[in-house]
């Protein structure tokens, strides 16, 4: 018996039986009818339905058998105990995290180790140890309006109160205050010439006192200043247009400046730029609620991480600036990592996913950007372990903040996420698929049941082509930029021609490089590390221009001469040191050194 059998269901029909057209030889129609309209229907049913299962089933192994994948599940049976984790973690780590803000080195202090200033400073050190301490303070009074002499009756009387401040910390802290000079003490001597606390138009007047500041002393010397500070204030509030202005300066105000303006300025800039980043994060989740889900890890890096940082101050040095990326680093990764995974899960959700399925295609897909994305910051910042101390502690301190936000990002907002799914969006009604309709209306078309069997054997159905789903993207100017860039052979060319434009900064980076120890060889300057928008520098800049020079120089320049073997007191000292005198002499003659860099 040879049968060609052709079928179609009859959707019009409101039994929905099947419509048969048989044709063949050997048997009668109307016993072929029967069979086909009773049997055939349900075994292509059976049969459909099958092929889907393998289908699914085929699909649901090859995700078995993907390690990330596995991953994923395992860090979903977890949720509740990862979620907790990461809270208890945070709250144990929040007492080392203030305590390190606490100690964190404020600024280089010292010249980095190995380094001619390193050299210089710890000679100076072993043979004049009661002048390394020293420190030089200085009290500006001065006209508002153009005057006669800021030396007046009512100046007298500040400087009288600020002398006497200073005597009470003398003798809270015995020995501790060396000298202070002002104005109306050294008029008082009668001594000859030019009174040299005063400017040379007389518009402003200066009181000085030199002060010993050891280390185990600079928190009680700063909290001094501060109260100086304090009392400039509320003098200078009291002052109408043709008053007085008081203002200070000194190392340890400057010391003290460059701590509280480098808050103030990563503050300020974290306000003043944060809105950017929270309106393209907000336009892109397009949902308050998982706004404030991105917003609610960073609570968690960063105590964390600073609290990690504290444990490494232990062994190595770590400055407040290195403190102070860590936060801009917080800032950006959690928005940039939230970006990657709150939006996939999103799109998860409005293709009919469920809680669990969004979940690990967002860490097993989303996860690995974000894996990759740290790697490479990571690798990046490495590079400053080759630095001497205190650069190389920037990078373990941004690595390790870089690492939480990754391990953050992958195992707590997840989790907290399938705990509370309520902060995400709702699933959306599944769309029917090609193989969903298969097995719904019994279409037993044979080609589409090989199709579907095809798409099953790849791995993937046609709806989830990758490709299929790039389609709506591949248009545009930066689609056909990126497609111009990234073909031969301009993928070659342009990063050769950056690293071409690169090369000069990598020549003049080289010279420093030692190739014996595999080191960078520092200099050191303090000329970024001076606070040039807080108000005590230019302070310093007005009484070095307007005081004469042995009073208004805040910062001399000190230069030794050692000879361990057989002493400086001798003929050969003596000549070298006028000949150092008359070279320097030379050098600076007619010539004006710049007060402003």
């Amino acid at each position: 018996l040879r049968l060609r059998v052709s079928f179609r269901s009859a959707r019009a029909s409101a039994s929905g039986d099947w419509q048969c057209s048989v044709h063949g030889h050997g048997a009668s129609l109307p016993s072929i009818q029967v069979l086909a309209r009773n049997i055939i229907p349900m075994t292509s049913r059976s049969h459909s339905s099958s092929r889907l299962l393998n289908i699914k089933d085929k699909h649901d192994n090859h995700d078995r058998r993907d390690p990330v994948f596995a991953v994923a599940q395992g860090i979903y049976r977890m949720r509740f105990c990862l979620v907790l984790g990461w809270v208890v973690a945070a709250v144990v780590m929040i007492p080392f995290a203030y305590e390190m803000w606490l100690t964190a080195v404020p600024t280089m202090s010292k010249a980095p180790a190995g380094t001619e200033s390193s050299a210089a400073m710890n000679d100076f050190e072993k043979h004049f140890h009661n002048l390394t301490t020293l420190s030089h303070e200085m009290i500006s009074i001065r006209c508002k309006m153009p005057c006669d002499s800021a030396a007046t009756t009512m100046s007298k009387g500040f400087v009288q109160q600020f002398v006497d401040m200073i005597k009470r910390y003398n003798y809270t802290h015995q020995g501790s205050v060396v000298q202070i000079e002002d104005y109306f003490a050294s008029a008082s001597h009668h001594q000859l010439g030019e009174n040299p606390f005063i400017s040379a138009d007389k518009q402003s007047i200066l009181l000085t006192w030199v002060w010993q500041v050891p280390q185990n002393m600079k928190a009680q010397a700063q909290v001094f200043c501060d109260e100086i500070k304090e009392e400039i204030a509320f003098k200078n509030a009291y002052q109408g247009a043709d008053g007085l202005e008081i203002t200070a300066t000194g190392l340890v105000f400057l010391d003290h400046a460059r701590t509280t303006s480098l808050l103030q300025d990563i503050a300020e800039h974290e306000v003043t730029h944060l809105w950017m980043p929270f309106l393209i994060l907000a336009y892109a989740l397009k949902s308050p609620r998982m706004l404030l889900l991105a917003l609610i890890p960073m609570g968690i890096e960063l105590p964390v991480a600073v609290g990690i940082v504290y444990f490494i101050s232990l062994r190595a040095i770590v400055v407040l600036d290195a403190i102070m990326i860590m936060l801009m680093l917080c800032t950006s990764l959690s928005f940039d990592y939230a970006l990657f995974t709150l939006t996939r899960y999103a799109e998860e959700r409005a293709a009919g996913a469920n809680v669990e399925d969004a979940i690990l295609t967002v860490i097993s897909q989303s996860g690995r950007v974000v894996v990759v994305s740290g790697c490479i910051l990571v690798i990046s910042w490495a590079a400053m372990l080759g630095i001497p101390p205190p650069f190389c502690g920037f990078c373990m301190a941004t690595s390790t903040m870089i690492s939480t936000c990754v391990v953050v990002q992958l195992t707590f907002v997840p989790c907290l996420l399938s705990i509370l799914p309520f902060l995400g969006p709702p699933a959306a009604e599944k769309a029917p698929t090609r193989n969903a309709e298969i097995e719904a209306d019994d279409f037993l078309d044979v080609k589409a049941l090989d199709n579907a069997d095809k798409s099953g054997r790849d791995g993937h159905a046609s709806h989830d082509n990758p490709k299929e789903k790039a389609k709506v993207h591949m248009s545009g100017l930066w689609f056909r930029m990126g497609g111009f860039v990234t073909t031969w052979p301009f993928n070659i060319v342009l990063p050769i021609l950056v690293y071409i434009l690169m090369a000069p900064f990598t020549v003049r980076m080289s010279k420093n490089f030692d190739a014996s120890a595999l080191r960078l060889r520092m200099g050191h300057s303090y000329e970024l590390t001076i606070p040039r928008t807080a108000p005590e520098w230019k302070t310093t800049l007005d009484i070095q221009e307007a005081f004469p020079r042995k009073v208004g120089i805040l910062m001399p320049m000190s230069i030794m001469m050692i000879n361990e073997a057989s002493g400086v007191a001798n003929q050969e000292s003596f000549d070298l040191n006028c000949q150092m005198m008359d070279m320097l002499i030379t050098a600076t003659q007619n010539t004006e050194v710049p007060l402003t860099p």
